[in-house]
């Protein structure tokens, strides 16, 4: 098993003790409109804070103060922007609760209003993979998929088998899913179409005979629906690669240079619709060095771009570094966000949120310092 695949399926029974390995939990969400951006800071005792960057004035500041937050949450807007969900998940009680935060408000010491909360079968590992929000309704998965009404409060949960990880996106109009085998196993996965009423699973796509690449939760639609591209790996050589459904099947596999010391943080399409834009970590084992940087590729291998982002010192314990740096892109395609919040021993002169300007000939990289914690 790669990885990638590897790490969701320990984290899905472990981490949530960890508040720094929620990699998918800490993926920054833009508002509706792109013009704010909600992310997560660190505190020296490794406590997660919620923070928002304004994209017309450029500055950031803290939505929250850490004492009566949770180890783990997710970040979404609500669909007519006015609300920041921070969705937690409260660890032994296998519950998970939806906060409303106002994103005009100063940050308080105290806990934000819960609106929503929903009894979940696991210590939920739902939150490694990012929300959904659809028709006005919250969708959550990892081991099963919460569905939560946003105006009503109504929640379900879909039957699960304890086996699989699912992950949910959103894609031409529709809600689509992918699955894929939880514990150590020859690769196997299932990518198919999710009734939003219902919550059952009509697979589109399996894995085909002898397949050798395990998928990972990376996954995006294309701008126009119709293509679907996954972060993979090949279960025997660990080479990289980006695996691009369309009309229900493997329509092209474009592998990485052989080099096992690169992996993918986050898969996201371009405004052409050909183009491939991949956060990704290269490893230099001999500095101790980890490089992120967004790789351009499109699909058809005729054009390829690497724009360093940052550089860290590898932390000692962390056999995953892809995982440190999550992009989100906005609404309009036209920038990628991520912050540092779980690079471990990145210098503080480094730390800070990084924005990729895509709406120019070449992408370019600000690095937007943190707002202050409390002291």
């Amino acid at each position: 098993m790669s990885p990638a695949l590897r790490a969701w399926s320990r984290l899905a029974v472990s981490a949530l003790a960890l508040a720094l390995l929620a990699t998918f939990a800490c993926r920054p969400a833009w508002s509706p409109d792109g013009k704010r951006l909600a992310f997560h800071v660190v505190t020296p005792e490794k406590k997660m804070v919620p923070a928002i960057y304004d994209h017309t004035t450029g500055k950031t500041r803290l939505l929250a103060t850490p004492e009566p937050l949770g180890e783990l949450f997710a970040l979404h807007w609500s669909p007519d922007g006015e609300r920041i969900l921070l969705i937690e998940s409260s660890k032994g009680k296998k519950k998970l609760r939806v906060m409303a935060l106002d994103p005009d408000a100063e940050a308080k010491p105290a806990v934000p209003p819960v609106i929503h909360e929903v009894a979940v079968k696991d210590d939920y590992t739902v939150l490694l993979v990012p929300p959904v929000v659809h028709d006005g309704r919250l969708f959550v998965s990892a081991t099963d998929i919460a569905r939560i009404d946003l105006v009503t409060g109504e929640t379900a949960l879909s039957k699960a088998d304890g086996k699989r990880m699912l992950a949910v996106l959103q894609g031409d109009g529709r809600l689509l899913y992918l699955s894929v085998l939880r514990e150590d196993a020859a690769p196997d996965f299932e990518l198919g179409e999710l009734d939003p009423d219902t919550l059952e699973r009509r697979p589109l796509i399996k894995s085909p005979p002898n397949n050798r690449w395990a998928l990972s939760p990376y996954l995006a639609c294309s701008p126009t629906g119709d293509r679907i591209a996954v972060a993979a790996e090949h279960s025997d050589t660990r080479q990289q690669a980006i695996l691009i459904l369309r009309d229900n099947k493997i329509e092209t596999v474009e592998p990485f240079p052989d080099d096992k010391q690169v992996g993918i943080s986050s898969v996201a399409w371009a405004r052409d619709g050909v183009t491939l834009l991949l956060g990704i970590c290269r490893r230099d084992d001999e500095a101790q060095v980890d490089h992120f940087a967004l790789l351009e590729h499109s699909f058809s291998g005729s054009f390829s771009r690497e724009t360093p982002i940052v550089s860290a010192p590898r932390h000692k314990e962390n056999e995953a570094p892809a995982f440190q740096l999550p992009l989100a892109i906005s609404p309009d395609r036209k920038l990628l966000a991520g912050a540092t919040t779980l690079i471990e021993n990145i210098p503080p002169e480094q730390a800070g949120l990084y924005l990729v300007d895509l709406s120019g000939p070449r992408p370019v990289v600000k690095r937007v310092p943190l707002p202050e914690l409390p002291k």
